[in-house]
C-alpha cells in the first residue's frame, strides 16, 4: 500500500507546478495544542478585537518544534526524489466569505477541491510538517481562494499571527493545532512538526487556517492617537472586508523535509 501511495504522490508532484518565487527569511514563534476530537477554537474572523497570545505550555506528545535558521525557500533535505510542496496564492478575507469560521481549508480550496493529485499531497504515514510564508496584502480586485473579490486596496500589515489545525475528515475535530505568531511579510513561520504515526487515515489529511490576526490595526490606531490603541495591540482580527495572503509549505513521508 505504501508503494502505491508513493507512486501516486510522485505522479501528482510531477503534474503540479506550484513554486515559490521569492526569497524569505524565517522568524516568529509557535505554540502547540493537542486536540481532543472536539473543534473548540475561536474562529470569529472579522472585527478588531484583541487577540493576544495565550501560550500553551503543555507539549507532551506533540512532536518537536524547530525555529528555522535558514531561508524559507531552501531546498529540503532527505533521500526522497521530490522537494517539499508549496501551495501558492492562499488568499482569504478577514471574515470568511464562503461561510463558516475557517479562513482556508485544503479540503475546500477551489483550486484543490477538484484536483485529487493536489489533495494527495496531504497523504502521509507519519510526517506532516507545515510552514507558512506570509505575503504582502493582495491587490484590489484579487480573487480569494473561494473566488470572492478583495474589494479594498491592500493595507501595509508587517506581521501576522495564525492558528493552524490538522484533522482527518471535514466533519471531525482537530488532531492538533498550532499557533504561529510574529511572521513577517516575506518571512515564514517556524516549522510546525507533526507525527501522525499513531493515526490511520486512508484519505488525505486536512489542513486549515482557523484564526488570523494582523498588526495593522495596532499600527493604525497608534498613529491616529486612538485613546484605546492598546486594545488592538499587538494583534487584532483582520478587518472583515480586507484580504491577506500566505503560501503553505508541506513536507510528508514522500517528500524531502525542511532543513
Amino acid at each position: 500500500m505504501k508503494l502505491i501511495i508513493g507512486l501516486i504522490l510522485i505522479i501528482s508532484f510531477l503534474s503540479c507546478e506550484k513554486k515559490v518565487n521569492q526569497t524569505s527569511q524565517g522568524s516568529g514563534g509557535v505554540t502547540t495544542q493537542v486536540g481532543d476530537g472536539a473543534d473548540n477554537s475561536d474562529n470569529s474572523g472579522g472585527g478588531s478585537s484583541n487577540t493576544d497570545d495565550q501560550d500553551i505550555t503543555d507539549e507532551d506528545n506533540v512532536g518537536v518544534i524547530e525555529t528555522p535558521e535558514v531561508g524559507c525557500l531552501e531546498t529540503g533535505v532527505g533521500d526522497q526524489a521530490n522537494d517539499y510542496y508549496t501551495f501558492e496564492g492562499i488568499v482569504s478575507h478577514g471574515e470568511p466569505k464562503q461561510g463558516g469560521k475557517v479562513f482556508w481549508s485544503s479540503a475546500t480550496d477551489l483550486s484543490l477541491f477538484s484536483n485529487q493529485s493536489d489533495q494527495n499531497v496531504f497523504m502521509t504515514d507519519s510526517r506532516l510538517n507545515l510552514r507558512l510564508v506570509l505575503k504582502p496584502a493582495p491587490e484590489k480586485n484579487t480573487k480569494d481562494s473561494y473566488n470572492y473579490t478583495c474589494e479594498y486596496p491592500p493595507v501595509a500589515y508587517t506581521k501576522m499571527k495564525f492558528t493552524i489545525g490538522i484533522k482527518k475528515d471535514v466533519n471531525g475535530g482537530y488532531i492538533k493545532q498550532f499557533t504561529v505568531s510574529d511572521i513577517p511579510v516575506n518571512g515564514c513561520s517556524p516549522v510546525m512538526e507533526t507525527d501522525l504515526s499513531s493515526y490511520t487515515a486512508n484519505e488525505p489529511y486536512i489542513v486549515e487556517i482557523i484564526s488570523a490576526s494582523w498588526d495593522y490595526s495596532c499600527t493604525e490606531a497608534t498613529e491616529m492617537g486612538h485613546s484605546q490603541a492598546d486594545q488592538f495591540c499587538p494583534y487584532a482580527n483582520v478587518y472583515s472586508n480586507y484580504c491577506f495572503e500566505v503560501s503553505l509549505q508541506v513536507a510528508t513521508d514522500f517528500t524531502k523535509n525542511f532543513k
